[in-house]
């Protein structure tokens, strides 16, 4: 297990990670609150919560890309891998790569222990918000748009998470 420094700035409220000023919820807790969201307008409320974690994530990962190469070629595959390392620091899960076509433009990824899905029961997949950020980061990295399917979920009864990416034909 990694130590991680943890700030607290009393005066304002806030908590501040790897220096950035952020929430700490207790596991779970996020999933019941996203849950609670959705129950009161289903399909809106998913697509607000995809559409607004997209958006920060391509914000987030346009500057990641652009820093990147600046200073060396990168695979996309590579970067991916890169950007994927930071989810377990951030309480998101272990996630990895099984499939990864540059020709096709699909990727499949998997996540063990997603924060979404943990002590949930579902009959769907729940992990939106892993949703949004993989299609957000598959898109800056292929520059095209993409479609998105949680296949397999643990709140089904998955042993893992899984995640199918594909990208806009040219």
């Amino acid at each position: 297990m990694k130590q991680l420094l943890v700030k607290i700035d009393e005066n304002n409220g806030e908590t501040y990670f790897e220096g950035f000023s952020c929430e700490v919820l207790q596991r779970g807790q996020l999933a019941s609150l996203e849950q609670a969201f959705i129950e009161i307008g289903k399909e809106k409320a998913e697509k607000i919560i995809f559409d607004s974690i997209k958006k920060f994530t391509i914000q987030t990962v346009q500057k990641y890309n652009m820093f990147l190469i600046s200073f060396a070629r990168f695979r996309r595959k590579d970067i991916a891998e890169m950007l994927l390392k930071q989810l377990p620091e951030r309480g998101f899960g272990v996630a990895k790569i099984i499939e990864w076509n540059e020709v096709t433009r699909r990727v499949t990824i998997e996540v063990k222990n997603s924060f979404e899905s943990h002590n949930r029961k579902s009959e769907r997949p729940v992990c939106i918000a892993l949703s949004a950020i993989f299609a957000g980061a598959f898109e800056i990295l292929f520059n095209k748009q993409c479609t998105i399917a949680e296949v397999q979920c643990t709140a089904m009864g998955g042993k893992t998470c899984l995640f199918e990416m594909v990208g806009e034909k040219d």
